[in-house]
């Protein structure tokens, strides 16, 4: 017999009875009946039929390939002419091997030099191999650059007591930090009370790994209280050799700055128009959460109404492209012509070239009633709620994600299939770090100087950056 839902019990399958579900401050602690318990039981139990249904549809609808076709003695497939398994398969068999062999070892702690602080983001200079950090303690901020302490070691190797470099930043709140491919950093802020600042470091990181940290220092300019009525969420440095161009997106719009043109450098507003409709007196605000760049000219901005909008240095103007059913929080590209966009228990990939944005407008805070792009791919696995974080690599055909319980899922970008790791299990915590992960960062080396050039994934989870490779 199976137990009916009575509203304030709990029906246990094993011991087939019912017991009361107790608030979460009168239930002892590690209490199975706790109403956070329960819930988190329910969670994952919906999860567990959602997938079993996913992996049934996938058996019964999927056509797959004997795997002797592809043999390369009785070559089966030159005989009865067969096309070639394209590219982003191939990609995806690799990365399907990567994710099932990867293994953590911690890279670098913080925690003797950031008391009372976590890592809000991080980047790390290819180059060179210093690591740039936003240290958030809640009502202040730092910015740390960490070099190798030594070059003689096939792996990075770090000591940030004696070769960090901090630079305190005053009484604000880190959002987002970003490095340019001519060395230049930016790291954007917002006050406690309100109104965003940004800090430019004008100094190269190049110069700073072998100068020392107390010459650099004096080479950083801060740009304070730019605004006092909007605040700054997200930033994204121009993947170009040699550009020094970064965007920047905040509560009223995007803005870019040239980092070449001098000290302070240049800021350009774009003028960005979402809403449909009679204009109120009033303009509605622009949350514009999310930044990624497609080319060295085009621009991604994924705004908190669901709109992906396309920005055009050489003219100027902008498009609106896509409309995803949730927020947009974060935008990685996957080539010149594909997104990924992931918000609320929604992450998908769009195609620019064939998805066609809804025309019909209904209100003037820019919403269409329930229409969204038809999405090129859909990640059905995909359940982060809050402050999601994802990374792609193109290498390898495959996306992270954060997830629910602050674990990392891989999926594929051939399928959208979840590929099976051991940073999927909540044992992936191991070493056991406290807090939640902050930044999610997939390398793959262009020198060939340290760790065989081979693929990895940084990790940063409080004061601890992780990095997951074989």
């Amino acid at each position: 017999m199976s137990g009916r839902e009575i509203p304030g019990f709990y029906w246990d399958t094993e011991k087939r009875k019912y017991f009361r579900i107790q608030a979460n401050h009168v239930a002892p602690t590690g209490s199975k009946y706790s109403k956070e318990a329960v819930t988190q039981q329910k969670y994952d139990v919906e999860q567990q039929r959602r997938r079993a249904n996913i992996e049934r549809r996938i058996q019964k609808e999927r056509v797959k390939r004997s795997r002797s076709l592809r043999h390369t003695i009785n070559g089966i497939t030159t005989e009865v002419c067969d096309k070639p398994t394209p590219g982003f398969v191939l990609r995806s068999y690799r990365g399907e091997i990567f994710a099932s062999q990867l293994q953590p070892r911690q890279l670098c702690n913080f925690n003797d030099i950031v008391q009372g602080g976590t890592v809000a983001d991080f980047t790390r200079h290819e180059e060179t191999g210093a690591l740039i950090l936003g240290i958030d303690r809640g009502n202040s901020c730092t910015i740390l650059v960490c070099p190798p302490s030594s070059k003689k070691q096939e792996t990075y190797v770090y000591n940030p007591s004696k070769d960090a470099a901090q630079i305190y930043l005053g009484d604000w709140r880190l959002a987002s930090l970003s490095l340019c491919a001519s060395g230049h950093f930016l790291g954007i802020m917002n006050s406690t009370g309100g109104g965003g600042g940004i800090y430019v470091g004008s100094g190269n990181v190049n110069e700073m790994a072998t100068i020392g940290g107390s010459s650099w220092r004096n080479q950083r300019t801060i740009i304070d209280n730019v605004e006092d009525d909007f605040y700054v969420w997200c930033s994204a440095a121009n993947p170009s050799s040699g550009s020094g161009t970064l965007a920047v997106g905040t509560s009223d719009g995007l803005r870019t700055f040239d980092m070449n043109t001098g000290n302070p450098p240049s800021v350009k507003k774009w003028d960005i128009s979402l809403f449909g409709g009679r204009q109120k007196s009033k303009r509605p605000a622009m949350d514009l959460l999310a930044v990624d760049w497609l080319s060295p000219t085009v621009i991604a901005s994924g705004f908190r109404n669901s709109v992906l909008c396309l920005s055009d240095l050489r003219s100027g103007g902008h498009s609106k492209r896509i409309r995803h059913p949730c927020s947009i929080e974060q935008v990685k590209k996957v080539d010149d012509h594909r997104v990924v966009l992931a918000g609320y228990r929604s992450m998908c990939m769009y195609d620019l070239r064939f998805t066609k944005f809804p025309t019909k407008e209904t209100s003037n805070n820019g919403r269409v009633n329930g229409i969204s792009s038809e999405p090129y791919l859909v990640f059905e696995n995909y359940d982060c709620e809050i402050a999601p974080k994802i990374d792609l690599s193109w290498e390898l055909g495959m996306v992270a994600s954060t997830t629910r319980d602050q674990s990392i899922k891989f999926h594929s970008l051939a399928d959208g299939s979840v590929l099976p790791s051991p940073a999927s299990h909540p044992a992936s915590r191991y070493p056991s770090v406290p807090g939640n992960i902050s930044r999610l960062l997939f390398e793959n080396p262009q020198y060939a100087t340290r760790d065989w050039q081979r693929p990895r994934l940084l990790v940063a989870r409080g004061n601890i950056i992780q990095e997951w490779t074989w």
